[in-house]
C-alpha cells in the first residue's frame, strides 16, 4: 500500500481519502510535492525504499484519476536513482512511466502541485513489468500434420494520448524454408502476408487478442511476428505468444452449427425469442455499448431468450453470453435460419437493427413465411453514413425493402420516422429515443447530490464521450472555442480521432473509457459537449451521450438534434456562432435544485428497462 506524505508546508493540508488516493487543500500560490513512502522531502537523497517493487530495467508505470479545482496545476514525477545520483522523468495530471535502466537501485513517486485549490485523487495504481516491444514478438511453430492453430497475444500501448495499433503476422514455409500461399479469410499485405489487428488495453489491463489460423497444405513451419503499424504510443506485448492444436475446419463448422441448433430447440416453443440482427458491436465490448446491446442485456432480463448478432466477428462463430443468451457470426446466420424455421408464430422477432443487407432482407422473408413479426429499427441515417464514407454496405433499396416489408418500423428520431414514412409510404413509424442504463444511473447517483452539484460549480472543466470522426465531430469549432478559453480545459473520451489532429493546450485526449472510468473522470467535469456538424446525418442522430451526461449530473451543450430539447439542463445550438454563448451560460449557471428534481424524474422515465417494457409492448409481448 502506497502512503502520501507533505512536507514542509504549513499552508496546505493533506486529507487521505481513501487507501489508494488522497485530497489536498492549498492556500499558497507556490509549489509544494505528495510523496510516496518517503520520510524526508528531500529529492536529492535516494528513499530507503522503492515506491514499488522492480527489476532494473522494466518498466515502472503510474497511473491515477485526479481533479484539479481553483488555481491548482498538478503533474506526476518519477524518480530513478543509482550510485551516481537521480534521475527525474515528469509525466501529466493522469501519470507518469519510465523505463528503468541496469543501475537503477530505487524509484520514487511523487505528485508536484502548484497554486492554490483542491486536488483530488484516486484509484493509483503503481506497478512494474516487463516491456516487451511489438516489435521483437517472434515465434516459429512446427505444425507438421495440423490443419488449424489457436494463436493469443495480449497487448498494451503506453505513452502520449495518440491513436495506435500494431499487427501479428502469420507466414508459412515447407519443409525447405520455401514461402507457401496462406489459406483462408485472414487479411493479406502484400510484404507482411496474412495478419490481424492486435486488440491494445493499458498496462494494468492489457487486451488479448485471439485468432485461428488455417495451415495451407505442403506447409511445416508457421512464423509468428509482431508488427508495430501506426505512429504514437508505443506497443508492448503482456505475454508471450500462446498456441494450441484446433480442431479442422470441417469440424470446428459442424460444432458451431451443433451448438446453435441445441441453444435453439433448448428454447420452449411458447417463450419468446428475440434476433437482433445489428451494426453493434459483440455484447461485452470493453467500451462499446450500443442500442441493441442495451436493449438485449434488458430483453434477456424480462426473461426473454435472445440471439444476438454483432457487425464483428464473433470467436469460433459463436459464443455464450449467459443460459438465454448466444452470439451467433453473421456467417452462420443461414444455420440458425434453418433451425429457426421449426419455430413459429409471433412470439418470435426478428429485429433489423441499422443493417438492411441483403441477409437481413433474406432472413426476414424467410422468417415472414414462419409467421415470425419482423421489426426495422433504425438508429441512424445510414444512407447520411454511406454518404461520408462509412456503411459502405448500404444500398437504399434495400432499405426500402426493409422499411416496407417490417410489421414494425421504429426509430430514434422524429427526422428518421419521417424519413421511414416517406420512403416506405407507410403512416406508422413510432419514435422511440435511446436510453440510459439502470446500473449507471445507480452507479453516479452520488455525482447527482447537493454536495457534489455546488463542488461541481467551481469546476473549469468540459467533457466529451463518443466518436471523434471529423464527419459528424466539430473539431474546428472546440478547438477555436479551447483557445479563446484557456481558462477551461476540455477534457476528450472516445475512439477515432484523426491523425495528426492539433490540439491546444486545454484540450486533452484521454483514449477510449469504460463507462466505470466514465463516471469517475465525469466527476471532475461541470459540463458534457455534444459538438457535432450541422447535417442531415447528425440531425438524425439521439445520442446516447445525453443520457449519460445527465446521469452523472452534468449540464449539457449540444448541436441540435434527436429529441435533445426534451432534456432538462440542456442548452442547444442551432449555429456554430451560438456554440461560445450557449458553453458560456453552461459554465457560469449554478444547477438549481428544481433542475436536480427535473433530472432525476427524467432519468427515470428513460431507463433502457422501461425503453425495452415499451419495445415489447410494440412487438405484442406477453408478461412485459
Amino acid at each position: 500500500m502506497l502512503t502520501w506524505t507533505l512536507h514542509t508546508r504549513e499552508d496546505v493540508s493533506l486529507v487521505s481519502t481513501e487507501p489508494n488516493g488522497f485530497k489536498v487543500v492549498s492556500k499558497t500560490p507556490s509549489h509544494f510535492h505528495i510523496m510516496a513512502n518517503r520520510e524526508s522531502g528531500n529529492f536529492a537523497a535516494p528513499p530507503s525504499a522503492s515506491a514499488t517493487p522492480f527489476e532494473p530495467g522494466q518498466r515502472v508505470s503510474l497511473t491515477a484519476d485526479v481533479g484539479v479545482t481553483g488555481d491548482a496545476e498538478a503533474f506526476w514525477i518519477l524518480v530513478e536513482y543509482d550510485d551516481n545520483g537521480s534521475s527525474p522523468t515528469t509525466g501529466d495530471l493522469h501519470g507518469a512511466e519510465v523505463d528503468t535502466k541496469p543501475a537503477t537501485k530505487f524509484i520514487s513517486a511523487a505528485l508536484r502541485v502548484k497554486g492554490q485549490g483542491t486536488v483530488t485523487v484516486r484509484n493509483i495504481v503503481l506497478r512494474a513489468f516487463d516491456a516487451v516491444p511489438i516489435g521483437d514478438v517472434s515465434k516459429v511453430i512446427d505444425v507438421g500434420d495440423i490443419e488449424s492453430l489457436d494463436i493469443s497475444l495480449a497487448a498494451y500501448a503506453t505513452g502520449p494520448d495518440k491513436d495506435a495499433s500494431a499487427l501479428l503476422t502469420f507466414s508459412f514455409r515447407d519443409e525447405n524454408g520455401a514461402p507457401v500461399q496462406p489459406r483462408g479469410t485472414s487479411s493479406i499485405h502484400p510484404k507482411l502476408g496474412a495478419y490481424t489487428y492486435l486488440a491494445l488495453g493499458n498496462p494494468n489491463e492489457p487486451a488479448e487478442t485471439k485468432v485461428t489460423v488455417d495451415v495451407p497444405p505442403a506447409s511445416r513451419y508457421l512464423h509468428v511476428s509482431g508488427v508495430p503499424w501506426k505512429h504514437g504510443r508505443q506497443v508492448f506485448a503482456a505475454s508471450q505468444v500462446k498456441v494450441h492444436s484446433a480442431l479442422n475446419n470441417q469440424d470446428t463448422i459442424r460444432t458451431v452449427e451443433a451448438e446453435i441448433e441445441d441453444f435453439v430447440k433448448s428454447i420452449p416453443l411458447n417463450d419468446e425469442l428475440i434476433v437482433l440482427y445489428t451494426t453493434a458491436p459483440p455484447l461485452g465490448h470493453q467500451t462499446l455499448s450500443l442500442r441493441p446491446n442495451r436493449l438485449a442485456k434488458e430483453y434477456e432480463k424480462l426473461g426473454k431468450w435472445i440471439v444476438f448478432v454483432p457487425f464483428s466477428k464473433v470467436p469460433r462463430g459463436t459464443e455464450v453470453v449467459s443460459p438465454t443468451t448466444r452470439q451467433v457470426s453473421r456467417e452462420h446466420l443461414s444455420s440458425f435460419l434453418e433451425y429457426a424455421s421449426a419455430r413459429i408464430g409471433k412470439n418470435n422477432i426478428f429485429v433489423c437493427s441499422s443493417f438492411p443487407d441483403i441477409q437481413a432482407i433474406v432472413a426476414a422473408d424467410y422468417l415472414h413465411l414462419r409467421d415470425w413479426r419482423v421489426v426495422y429499427e433504425v438508429r441512424d441515417d445510414m444512407e447520411e453514413f454511406n454518404r461520408v464514407g462509412y456503411s459502405k454496405w448500404f444500398n437504399p433499396l434495400l432499405e426500402q425493402r426493409m422499411a416496407v416489408q417490417a410489421d414494425n418500423v421504429i426509430t430514434v428520431s422524429p427526422r428518421l420516422a419521417a424519413k421511414m414514412n416517406i420512403l416506405s409510404g407507410r403512416s406508422d413509424s413510432i419514435v422511440i429515443p435511446n436510453g440510459v442504463s439502470p446500473e449507471l444511473v445507480a452507479r453516479a447517483a452520488h455525482l447527482r447530490t447537493k454536495e457534489e452539484y455546488t463542488a461541481r460549480d467551481a469546476s473549469s472543466i468540459i467533457g466529451y464521450i463518443g466518436h471523434l470522426t471529423p464527419s459528424w465531430f466539430d473539431w474546428s469549432l472546440v478547438n477555436s472555442t479551447a483557445e479563446k478559453h484557456p481558462e477551461w480545459t476540455f477534457e476528450i473520451i472516445g475512439h477515432g480521432i484523426p491523425d495528426g489532429l492539433y490540439l491546444p493546450e486545454n484540450v486533452m485526449f484521454l483514449g477510449p473509457r469504460s463507462h466505470e472510468e466514465f463516471v469517475e473522470i465525469s466527476s471532475r467535469w461541470k459540463v458534457g459537449l455534444i459538438p457535432f456538424k450541422a447535417s442531415t446525418l447528425t440531425y438524425a442522430v439521439d445520442p446516447n451521450k445525453i443520457y449519460e451526461y445527465l446521469a452523472v449530473g452534468l449540464r449539457v451543450v449540444t448541436a441540435a438534434m434527436g429529441s435533445v430539447a426534451s432534456c432538462p439542463a440542456t442548452h442547444i445550438y442551432d449555429h456554430r456562432s451560438e456554440f461560445e454563448l450557449q458553453l458560456q451560460e453552461a459554465m457560469d449557471r449554478e444547477m438549481t435544485e428544481l433542475e436536480q428534481e427535473e433530472i432525476d424524474r427524467f432519468l427515470s422515465d428513460v431507463l433502457w428497462s422501461e425503453r425495452a417494457k415499451t419495445m415489447l409492448s410494440i412487438f405484442g409481448s406477453v408478461n412485459v
